[in-house]
């Protein structure tokens, strides 16, 4: 229902003037960045901000070390925390308190005091999306290394609520593509997949 509202569609009428209006691919970029962290705390609060902005440093900094258990572990975290913030609800009341009334009413209370209200703002799709990225460096391809690209790649707020979850090695080559040239129809075929060059250069960053 976000992308229905009038506040949506003027949240993207600002945005794209100012990016298309940016001199430098840095500047795009920046705004591309702060679009996102925008987007996020409007619609989330600091309740979303903050538990995306751990996950997302864990996320990255897992990725830089490139080392497979750091990389597990933080999936876990991810998961962890999507499992916590999403169903802690429905298995106190749903699955513990229809077996045990007291002790699931009691979790709840309990666990109540420490979760915000609402359920931060994408939870699910961040968690997927760095699971997804996580999964990949696993497999052998290589890490974002640019911080700003990272966050392009985390923040891009048009897919940030219902995505689609993004291939980074589609991301990544989009991005530098958009960021130098950015137009409505321009189409490059050659952005749809990360080339073993563009490949390579993201692994030497």
């Amino acid at each position: 229902m976000i992308f229905l509202g009038y506040e949506f569609v003027w949240f993207a009428i600002i945005f794209f003037p100012i990016y298309y209006l940016a001199l430098r691919p840095k500047l795009r970029l920046i705004a591309l960045v702060v679009s996102g962290i925008v987007f996020q705390f409007y619609y989330g609060g600091w309740t979303s901000v903050a538990p995306v902005t751990v996950l997302a440093i864990a996320t990255f900094l897992a990725a830089r070390a490139y080392r497979p258990r750091l990389m597990v572990g933080t999936i876990v975290l991810c998961a962890t925390a999507l499992a916590l913030y999403k169903y802690t609800s429905f298995v106190t009341t749903d699955i513990i308190g229809v077996a045990l009334p007291e002790l699931g009413a009691t979790l709840g209370r309990y666990m109540q005091a420490f979760l915000p209200a609402m359920i931060p703002l994408g939870i699910s799709f961040f968690t997927f999306e760095f699971v997804h990225y996580l999964t990949d460096l696993r497999h052998g391809s290589p890490p974002i290394r640019r911080v700003g690209e990272f966050l392009a790649f985390a923040l891009f707020w048009p897919t940030m609520v219902s995505g689609p979850i993004k291939r980074y090695q589609q991301f990544v080559p989009a991005l530098h593509s958009g960021l130098a040239s950015p137009s409505v129809d321009r189409r490059d075929d050659r952005t749809d997949s990360c080339s073993d060059r563009v490949c390579q250069e993201m692994g030497r960053r």
